[in-house]
């Protein structure tokens, strides 16, 4: 069932427009926003200013883009959001873009749809806060990578920092507006599941973030559940038999490398890709089956081994 809810907003705009010049590139809509929703407050922080710094950079001939981008991108970014400057610096998300002459039109079009993206977030967290509280999140756009296919995502990534921070990087080209909506719910429920479990006290394993994900993803679908999410497309019967099995083996592992095979996927293992997400959220719906009056704050914050325990004998 689709939810529907109306709620007081506080859409607080800035009216000054932050104007910075690259030839024929002018951004309008730089400036942060602040969403005060249900007594949470998001500033949206777009941050597409500083991959254009870098574009202005690396037009010079004797620019390095590597140390270019970790100027002009990374560091500041990290520094803000961490105060330091090396996490997840190797992290594909956040990998030095080359091909520089798309990067820029990403640049403009993203400052273009700003507007239209303000709204829809807006839309999300209305409901998003009221089905679940949690407490007051930045959210960064920036640009997609062009030198990464965005079809298969539809032009969206996102991401949630260890600090609750979300970041949305956005390919206007190929955006869907519904997933982009999702999205938003999705990393969303990640910073909550951040702020109200043990999380921040435990090293995760295998699977934690595989239940991590089954959460978010079930809190999304239950918002948007016509959608239509490709790391969500069902596992046929005997994938999932391999997926689980694969889960059973190294549900306790530390090592990054397992999760990523069921991210990426192992043919050799017959292992789809997104497994980590598919599984995950297969876990989920069988636990809420068992228990299908728990409300969402109590679901969220369910410990993953004994949502494990429920499944594992399957």
């Amino acid at each position: 069932m689709r939810i529907i809810f109306i709620f007081l907003l506080l859409f607080t705009i800035g009216c000054t427009k932050v104007v910075k010049e690259s030839e024929e590139i002018l951004l309008e809509n730089h400036s942060v926003e602040t969403l005060t929703i249900n007594g949470q407050s998001f500033e949206i922080i777009p941050v597409y200013d500083r991959y254009l710094d870098y574009v202005l950079d690396v037009e010079k001939e004797d620019a390095d883009r590597n140390e270019s981008f970790l100027e002009h991108v990374f560091l500041s970014f990290s520094e803000e959001i961490y105060g330091h400057s090396y996490y997840e610096q190797d992290e594909f998300y956040f990998a030095t873009p080359r091909n520089i002459s798309k990067l820029k039109e990403t640049i403009k079009l993203l400052d273009e749809k700003i507007p239209e993206l303000l709204i829809s977030i807006q839309k999300v967290l209305e409901n998003a806060t009221f089905l679940l509280p949690g407490e007051h999140y930045p959210i960064y756009i920036q640009p997609y990578n062009p030198d990464f296919n965005s079809y298969e995502m539809s032009g969206i990534v996102g991401i949630t920092m260890p600090n609750g921070a979300i970041v949305l990087q956005i390919d206007p080209r190929t955006f869907q507006e519904d997933l982009f909506m999702y999205m938003v719910a999705h990393e969303y429920h990640h910073a909550v599941y951040i702020d109200k479990s043990d999380w921040r006290f435990r090293k995760s394993d295998l699977l934690n973030d595989v239940i991590m994900e089954g959460k978010s993803d079930t809190f999304a679908t239950l918002m948007f559940p016509e959608t239509l999410v490709p790391w969500l497309a069902p596992l046929s019967d005997k994938e999932k038999e391999i997926v689980l099995e694969y889960v059973r083996e190294h549900h306790n592992s530390f090592d990054y490398n397992n999760t990523y095979i069921l991210f990426i996927g192992s043919r050799t293992q017959g292992i789809p890709r997104w497994s980590n997400y598919k599984i995950g959220f297969h876990m989920v719906d069988e636990y809420l089956k068992k228990y299908p009056d728990l409300a969402i704050e109590e679901w969220t914050v369910v410990n993953a081994k004994e949502i494990f325990e429920q499944w594992k004998s399957e």
